[in-house]
């Protein structure tokens, strides 16, 4: 999942778990000027442009609202589920609200102002 309208640094965001199929979300975002989209397989399966500035269409209103639609079918197909799928994402980056975040720093607890560290060391002596 790819999208140029992140909260609040408006860069591009991607999230997945494979690198082939986030590299070719950000090029076609780049290619397009932003929007949101998601790639499985190498492959496209939704894409909204939003190609001004890279939160805004330039499509008909109707247009965008259907792709966002597929967008989202396509997020959840995936395994995102959230009551609004496309406004969470976007607010993955914006620190200020609660409750875990992604930042550049890595993902952060807002409530402590922490980082949460996505790796623990293995102890082989633990149980």
């Amino acid at each position: 999942m790819a999208t140029s309208w992140a909260h609040d640094h408006h860069n591009i965001m991607i999230l997945g778990n494979n690198v082939e199929d986030m590299i070719k979300a950000q090029h076609q975002l780049l290619d397009q000027q932003g929007g949101y989209l998601v790639v499985e397989n190498q492959k496209v399966q939704a894409n909204a442009l939003l190609n001004v500035g890279g939160i805004i269409s330039d499509q008909p209103l109707d247009c965008l609202a259907k792709d966002l639609c597929e967008v989202r079918k396509a997020m959840e197909h995936l395994g995102y589920i959230h009551d609004n799928a496309i406004m969470s994402f976007s607010t993955l980056s914006l620190p200020v609200s609660p409750e875990l975040k992604v930042t550049d720093y890595g993902m952060m607890d807002t409530y402590h102002q922490t980082i949460v560290p996505l790796m623990e060391e293995y102890d082989e002596n633990t149980d």
